[in-house]
């Protein structure tokens, strides 16, 4: 599965010739875990929602 990471300079520069109508970063640290598992990741990941108008 192809995966590309943004930051926020590189989401901008991606659609700078869109209207940003909303963009919200969720970083998340947590993750779903058996008992007596790891129940934090250290390793953050981000996840973006936009929203662009043409």
């Amino acid at each position: 599965m192809p995966h590309h990471y943004f930051d926020y300079a590189g989401i901008k520069e991606l659609f700078s010739g869109w209207e940003i109508v909303g963009l919200v970063e969720h970083v998340s640290t947590y993750m779903q875990a058996r008992e007596n598992f790891h129940d934090f990741n250290p390793f953050p990941y981000t996840k973006w929602n936009i929203v662009v108008k043409k």
